[in-house]
């Protein structure tokens, strides 16, 4: 590249970035701090440093600043992270994006509306432990990445027929959380869904279910049965891994995968129905101290050495 060509990208670079920082500006009205775009009249509500004293927040649909009027539609990321004084926020319809991490570790929050959100950023809620239950609105389509992770007093979660998808970590060590329906939109629960769920006792996982994830239901220590639809092709590695009181499964014909480790640990575990379709087995069952004996269906032709030496396999 020659010196000039270089000289002109990087002019045309800067001016870029000019003219988007001219179209966005910065205000605080009644203590809460806007980035608004001029463009569309939009505002996000951003991190100021002012919130960690506040206990409660109310957001407004709009602001005015001279004399213009901008719709507040979105909360950005980090904006309310930390804030553990923080115990009740009010979100207007007009908001329908939450960014990442926007309150995440608010230890003190015990209930929140969200009633027109379509998009949860990635860990949106995580580590809010006074958090008790959440009603997820239907315009949402995917439960992302760890969003209710660790909220540790979480019992109750409505899940509507929009989402499509559990992505993974989005329920993972929420430890009050007793029992879940999943509905039958959902195609697929991603790695570590309900890992560390130490009160889930029953599942509900829907006929539309294709996927497992890796360490899905891992240490959930309290979970005694689970009903595997014949809808599952996959068990992810370590799915169940941990689960010390389940005491029997039964994996329909419809899964033609199950990873390494995937019912390692489950100590309750009893009796054991293995598919036909299955061709190969990696220390599935390891320190299944309860299962005794397992019959390895003909089609398996690969079978890994990770067995306890208890158990018969033939």
């Amino acid at each position: 590249m020659t010196k000039p060509l270089r000289i002109f990208l990087t002019l045309v670079l800067l001016s870029v970035a000019s003219a988007a920082k001219a179209n966005t500006l910065y205000y605080i009205v009644d203590n809460i701090r806007y980035a608004v775009n001029t463009d569309n009249s939009t505002a996000t509500v951003v991190r100021n440093y002012g919130y960690e004293d506040m206990t409660e927040i109310t957001i407004p649909a709009s602001i005015t600043v001279d004399g213009t009027t901008y719709t507040v539609d979105q909360i950005g990321d980090h904006c309310f992270s930390y804030c553990s004084s923080l115990t009740s926020i009010t979100i207007p319809n007009s908001v329908t994006q939450l960014g990442d991490y926007c309150f995440s570790e608010c230890t003190s929050l015990t209930s929140v509306n969200i009633n027109f959100v379509a998009k949860l950023g990635d860990y949106c809620f995580s580590g809010c432990s006074s958090l008790t239950s959440v009603t997820i609105p239907s315009s949402v389509t995917e439960l992302v990445a760890g969003c209710f992770s660790d909220c540790t007093s979480l019992t109750s979660v409505t899940i509507p027929n929009s989402v499509t998808q559990l992505v993974e970590a989005c329920f993972k060590n929420c430890t009050s959380l007793t029992s879940i329906n999943i509905p039958n939109s959902v195609t697929k629960l991603g790695d570590y869904c309900f890992e560390d769920c130490a009160s889930l006792t029953s599942i509900n996982i829907p006929n539309s279910v294709t996927k497992l994830g890796w360490s899905c239901f891992s240490g959930c220590t309290s979970l005694t049965s689970v009903n595997i639809p014949n809808s599952v092709a996959e068990l992810g590695g370590y799915c169940f891994g941990g689960c010390s009181s389940l005491k029997s499964v039964s994996i329909p014909n419809s899964v033609t995968k199950i990873g390494l480790w995937c019912f390692t640990d489950c100590a309750s575990l009893t009796t054991v129905k293995l598919p036909v379709t299955i061709n190969s087995l990696a220390g599935v069952f390891y320190h299944c101290t309860g299962l005794k004996a397992i019959t390895i269906p003909a089609s398996v032709t690969e079978l890994e050495t990770y067995y306890d030496d208890r158990i018969s396999v033939h």
